[in-house]
């Protein structure tokens, strides 16, 4: 028998105990404050998400399921997967980012797992994280300081 969970109040707990310093790095460090603010919005998008594309976020607890429904559960984690991605490229992110968002959902997954010993299976492993290898362009300082005080080149290039 399936027990579900709602999402979006255990993702603000796994965010209040890693800015508490309850949750810790795997070296034992605390969490830096600029990855909770990365929870933080991911917590947003996955809320927006909810609301916008009326995707009900729930999570079960995957003990004793039978063969129906964990191929339910399977099913449903590939839908999500797939919509929200979509719901991110559609809001225009990018790869890197849709996969920012996903490798913080299943560091979520796993604290659930791992930290709180509720095992909502392991869906989660199946999240495939794309990304995009963006060229580096290194402009000498005399291009860089054209391109910063000549004005008449800002002006064409506005019009």
């Amino acid at each position: 028998m399936k027990k579900e969970l709602e999402l979006l109040p255990l993702i603000d707990k796994f965010i209040s105990e890693s800015t508490r310093g309850k949750r810790l790095q795997k070296n034992g460090s605390r969490i830096r404050s600029g990855s909770i603010d990365i929870y933080q919005i991911v917590r947003n998008h996955l809320h927006a998400f909810s609301v916008e594309k009326k995707f009900q976020l729930r999570r079960i607890i995957a003990t004793r399921l039978n063969s129906l429904e964990l191929k339910s559960e399977l099913l449903y984690w590939k839908r999500f997967y797939l919509r929200y991605t979509g719901h991110l490229y559609q809001k225009g992110n990018f790869d890197n980012y849709s996969g920012t968002q996903i490798k913080i959902i299943r560091c979520f997954f796993n604290y659930l797992n791992r930290d709180k010993g509720i095992f909502t299976g392991d869906f989660h492993k199946n999240f495939y994280v794309r990304n995009e290898t963006i060229p580096i362009i290194v402009l000498p300082p005399e291009q860089l300081q054209f391109l910063i005080k000549d004005k008449e080149f800002e002006v064409s290039v506005s019009h």
